[in-house]
């Protein structure tokens, strides 16, 4: 690689068209070294096909030497060289080209850096004139190679000057160790990475700003737990309001079924209890409901045998087997309950296992009005053997101790 000592930062892929190459085992025989100000243009754009074949700047380049002085190659110098200007012959005249960025006035660090790698070039390929300088001219209009560009500034010349002269003690090519190339290749590669990271970073930029839209997701956020929280005051009071109107429908029941008016018309082979009295129970123990009082049985063989164990006898020996339905409720007294503790009413069926009728769970803590739990369920009783059942109930809240049945009934018939 020539001049590799000055450092060659990284290298580019050009697109076919803007270069030619001779044959392999040939060598260029440049006639000149040619200055050429590319402006705005980067090596990225001459990676693609030209849009237009003519043009007042060279199509690329062998090197292009960076505003700070970094030198990166495009082309090999040894066998081929760039298209050049508007109306050159084919094959162009054989020129090593060196493309600064930017435009004038260059930087200091660029210059020196420019001057150093003609210097390079001109030993290299016998340019160098002897004494005199070598010929060097600007890319812009015609390449002429006997004219001296007068737009390079005098420190371009000035650098070259000391370059040839051999007072540039930089220019004393120092042995270079074997892990440089690794290195060069490294810091290509990094290069390669930041730009790609600052191509990233304008990406994300460019991107709408995301703090407005969090701040409106924020209010519709709060927003809606406000409304959370007023559906969450309304529902409560819903609750309320219908423990109230249970309470209410239970002693309208009372008053209903005290009135002579209203008393009810079993229908046949029904069986029929209310509870007569208040009943107290502990809490932790389950229960017989004991319903006091009878509304209609068949009085010459009633179901229902006596003691304060209310016990219904749905068949005895001899009997087919037969359905009931049993339907009836219970009202429990207003008290203070626990949170989550709870009430179970159960059938006791003929043989002595429990159904679940129905289940209250207490959904806060403190006062509670009047608890109504009812049931509508079926039961056969066994061909030939008797079956006797019971209506239990049990509650596992202590916060007082008792818990009162205020009213119920039950009804059984088939």
């Amino acid at each position: 690689m020539l001049c590799s000592h000055l450092g060659i930062d990284s290298h580019h892929c050009l697109h076919r068209s803007r270069f030619y190459c001779l044959p392999i085992g040939q060598a260029i025989t440049p006639v000149s070294i040619v200055i050429a100000a590319w402006g705005s243009y980067t090596p990225d754009d001459f990676s693609a096909p030209p849009s237009d074949f003519c043009t007042q700047t060279a199509q690329s380049a062998h090197y292009y030497v960076r505003a700070n002085g970094g030198i990166e190659e495009l082309l090999p110098p040894e066998n081929c060289y760039p298209r050049f200007l508007c109306g050159d012959p084919d094959p162009h005249p054989q020129h090593i080209v060196i493309a600064l960025q930017g435009d004038a006035p260059f930087t200091r660090d660029q210059l020196r850096r420019a001057a150093r790698l003609t210097c390079c070039l001109a030993r290299q390929y016998g340019l160098d004139g002897g004494s005199s300088s070598p010929p060097v001219v600007q890319a812009a209009g015609e390449v002429d190679a006997t004219k001296r560009p007068d737009s390079l500034p005098s420190t371009f010349w000035a650098y070259l000057s000391t370059c040839l002269s051999g007072d540039d003690a930089d220019d004393v090519v120092a042995p270079e160790p074997s892990c440089c190339d690794a290195l060069r290749a490294t810091i290509a590669a990094l290069t390669g990475r930041i730009d790609g990271l600052q191509a990233r970073v304008v990406a994300l930029e460019s991107r709408p700003d995301p703090i407005p839209l969090i701040d409106a997701l924020r209010t519709r956020v709060d927003n809606l737990e406000t409304r959370l929280g007023v559906l969450e005051a309304d529902y409560s009071t819903l609750q309320n309001a219908v423990a109230n109107l249970s309470a209410r429908f239970a002693r309208i029941e009372q008053c209903f079924n005290q009135l002579p008016q209203c008393a009810d018309v079993a229908p046949y082979c029904e069986i029929h209890y209310t509870l007569g009295a208040r009943q107290r129970l502990v809490p932790n123990v389950q229960h017989v409901v004991n319903f006091d009082r009878r509304v209609s049985d068949d009085p010459s063989a009633p179901r229902v045998l006596a003691g304060p164990l209310w016990t219904a006898a749905l068949s005895y020996v001899g009997e087919p087997a037969t359905t009931w339905r049993v339907v009836g409720e219970v009202t429990i007294a207003p008290r203070n309950w626990c949170v989550n503790k709870y009430v179970r009413v159960y059938l006791q069926k003929c043989d002595g296992t429990l159904l679940a009728l129905a289940t209250w769970i207490a959904p806060t803590n403190g006062p509670q009005p009047a608890i109504t739990l009812n049931w509508n369920t079926l039961i056969t009783t066994p061909s030939g053997a008797p079956c006797f059942v019971r209506i239990l109930i049990e509650s596992d809240d202590t916060t007082e101790p008792f818990f009162e049945l205020m009213s119920g009934y039950v009804r059984m018939s088939k």
